[in-house]
């Protein structure tokens, strides 16, 4: 199934089922359902931005100027107020679809004008934030981001990290673009929540006409 952002093999869409652990194309798939069934038309969506895994990974081990701007400047980070940044531990640059883990890096800033800072959420209990996050944020921000390590609910297997992600983003997004100025309450996913959302992305995989039922 082809969609604006790329294409979703049978067999990434199985990846979505009970078990499945997500790559990079699962995670980039239900970032662009959020932006164009959900908020697309929102008046503050163009403030925040979702970034494609892939990007994050290669942004991360880029250590060319030039080339390193070319992968930033399409992100207009200039005119943004919060970056959504999935990050995966593969160790390996030449290995783009490695990894066992999956966590997420929000940085934010109240106004275009305002320094930013950034929250490092892990699903997996026990793991401390990586040495490179920061380097992420710098590179992504050009300045010298503060991350602090913030508090998020834990999954209880080693194969729900991607979904957790994903879970976390979607209430960061509605916290940010439909709340009062409350922040997200990342403590309060449950096991139920990430199976339903691996139960809703299938349907939208059914929906738009791909093939992901058993």
């Amino acid at each position: 199934m082809s969609w604006p952002s790329g294409r979703l093999l049978p067999s990434d869409a199985e990846l979505y089922h009970e078990g499945g652990w997500l790559n990079d194309v699962c995670i980039l798939y239900y970032f662009d359902v959020l932006l164009y069934d959900e908020y697309s038309r929102h008046k503050n969506w163009e403030h925040l931005l979702l970034v494609d895994p892939s990007t994050a990974f290669a942004i991360r081990f880029e250590d060319d100027e030039e080339d390193l701007a070319l992968l930033i400047d399409g992100l207009r980070v200039q005119d943004r107020r919060c970056l959504i940044v999935p990050l995966n531990d593969n160790s390996d640059p030449a290995l783009p679809c490695g990894g066992a883990h999956w966590s997420l890096l929000v940085l934010s800033r109240t106004a275009l004008s305002r320094p930013w800072s950034g929250v490092y959420y892990d699903s997996a209990a026990g793991r401390k934030m990586p040495s490179w996050v920061s380097g992420v944020g710098k590179k992504l921000t050009n300045s010298d981001v503060r991350i602090a390590v913030g508090e998020c609910s834990k999954q209880s297997n080693c194969s729900d990290c991607g979904v957790y992600v994903l879970e976390f983003a979607k209430r960061i997004l509605q916290a940010s673009l439909l709340g009062d100025g409350t922040p997200a309450n990342l403590l309060g996913v449950l096991p139920r929540d990430v199976s339903i959302l691996r139960e809703t992305i299938l349907e939208s995989i059914h929906k738009n006409g791909g093939r992901a039922s058993r």
